[in-house]
């Protein structure tokens, strides 16, 4: 129990286990301790109370009919196929093997290209399990890279050059604008941002936006500004993105298209949150194993089709698991590189 809940915010009520407890079972202690506190009336009663109705909307989770899920894919020619998981469990067998040919494969790719352009003059940042790394690139952009994530750019840019970054997994960009003249109507090399991806490519002049290259899909989600974003393979499909816009690539399907979406839900991450909105456990799962590097096995098939709404703290991976643990009822057990969720009797 902490000893001074009045420094509280909403996000820390979600992660603590007394707070918790109290809004999950209302056991004798439990109930004393905060009608107790809810009494002396505390500055931040507001946070307590957001954060008590939020983990009982998350904690009121349904079941669903299942609906149809994408299979994982990985890049072409690095991975030629993937095992099949047993039908009891939700599982992705093979999944270090993958992540280890993935990772290499991606070095080599952008490395290699680098290697072409500036011999031994490029920058590589990882950003390992768990860790956001927060990058400053030589024109004063900023780079946010989530957990499982790397990004390639050369050490100094050359003014006569577009700004170039090549990403794998995950970041948010926000990028200088730099206009050399506000008179002129030719847009010069130098005011060009352009990141790379294995399949797209995203030019921007100044703004906010966030890339997100995993399991055989591409989004590419725009908070500020305008870009544009191509196909590598044809650059004659391209995409013009307003705020609020989404594009998405799915090599499974080879469809390219823009829908609409809310830019705090491509962000989140960057402040060490989920949010969800209708989501499944599948896609929570899938989200969890990219971060922290974990296969994640449900014991229960049924649980993968669970939907929550709400926000799930990302500080740190054992309240994650055990805010999980309490919303879906579960023992969560780790071996090795697995978790095993197991339903409660």
């Amino acid at each position: 129990m902490a000893s001074d809940y009045t420094s509280y915010d909403q996000q820390d009520f979600l992660e603590d286990k007394f707070f918790i407890q109290w809004v999950k079972y209302g056991t004798p202690e439990t109930e004393a301790f905060w009608n107790s506190w809810i009494a002396a009336q505390p500055h931040n009663l507001a946070a307590l109370r957001g954060a008590e109705e939020q983990l009982k909307h998350m904690l009121s989770v349904r079941r669903i009919d299942p609906e149809p899920s994408d299979e994982e894919e990985v890049w072409n020619k690095i991975i030629t196929a993937i095992d099949e998981s047993p039908a009891k469990v939700v599982r992705m067998t093979g999944r270090r093997k993958w992540l280890i040919a993935a990772s290499i494969a991606a070095v080599i790719l952008f490395t290699g290209a680098f290697w072409l352009l500036n011999r031994n003059t490029a920058n590589t940042v990882v950003a390992g399990y768990g860790q956001l790394v927060t990058v400053s690139l030589p024109d004063a952009s900023i780079v946010k890279l989530n957990a499982n994530s790397q990004v390639i750019y050369l050490r100094k840019w050359d003014n006569g050059q577009p700004r170039e970054v090549y990403l794998k997994g995950e970041a948010f960009f926000s990028v200088r604008h730099i206009n050399s003249s506000k008179f002129k109507k030719a847009i010069a090399a130098n005011e060009r941002f352009i990141v790379h991806t294995n399949r797209l490519r995203i030019e921007v002049l100044g703004t906010e936006f966030n890339v997100k290259e995993r399991r055989g899909k591409t989004t590419v989600s725009l908070e500020k500004g305008s870009i544009k974003v191509q196909l590598k393979a044809d650059s004659l499909q391209q995409l013009f993105l307003q705020p609020g816009d989404l594009a998405e690539y799915d090599e499974q399907t080879g469809t390219f298209s823009k829908t609409t979406a809310p830019p705090a839900f491509h962000k989140d991450w960057t402040e060490r949150k989920m949010l969800t909105s209708n989501t499944t456990v599948a896609e929570i799962v899938t989200e969890l194993e990219d971060i922290y590097g974990y296969t994640i096995i449900l014991e229960d098939p049924e649980l993968a089709n669970r939907k929550i709404d709400g926000t799930i703290p990302l500080k740190n991976e054992s309240n994650v698991l055990f805010i999980l643990s309490n919303i879906l009822n579960v023992d969560i057990e780790k071996k090795n590189n697995q978790m095993i969720f197991k339903t409660r009797k």
